[in-house]
């Protein structure tokens, strides 16, 4: 009995050396990724998850930042944003307020975000709306909003 309980006590400790191990390695995502709709679905879409120092939550694609609940929205139960109409819609500027802001713990003039909040609460990067979709530095936005 006791060598049976010392043989399990190994097995959990080597598993969970494993997972802490896949954890640090990146090898496997962090329990945040797997329960946050939010972060999962950006990853999941070929995007990056940023959280800005006002506590916004963004997908990052490429050069084009949209807002992560549009992303969940537009994936799961096909809503269309003001931000995502307005970007395929060819409309180049901000019809909401413009916030400029910056990803959690930066403050390089070079990180610095200009985001456009609309109406809906839709989030979308100015500078994506002015290159509009058929620019090549928008490429990552219209392979998500295409794959849906």
């Amino acid at each position: 009995m006791k060598t049976q309980i010392s043989f399990s006590k190994k097995i959990v400790g080597a598993f969970a050396n494993l997972l802490l191990f896949g954890f640090l390695t990146g090898a496997l995502p962090l329990q945040a990724s797997v329960t946050n709709p939010l972060i999962r679905d950006c990853q999941i879409s070929g995007g990056e998850f940023v959280v800005t120092q006002e506590d916004m939550a963004l997908c990052k694609f490429g050069q084009s930042y949209l807002g992560a609940q549009d992303v969940v929205n537009y994936k799961h139960y096909q809503i269309i944003s003001d931000g995502i109409k307005d970007f395929l819609g060819d409309v180049t500027y901000c019809k909401g307020e413009i916030i400029q802001t910056y990803p959690l713990g930066q403050t390089s003039p070079s990180q610095q975000l200009w985001l456009c909040l609309l109406d809906d609460k839709s989030i979308i990067d100015i500078f994506a709306l002015a290159r509009g979709p058929l620019s090549p530095r928008s490429a990552e936005l219209v392979k998500f909003l295409e794959s849906k």
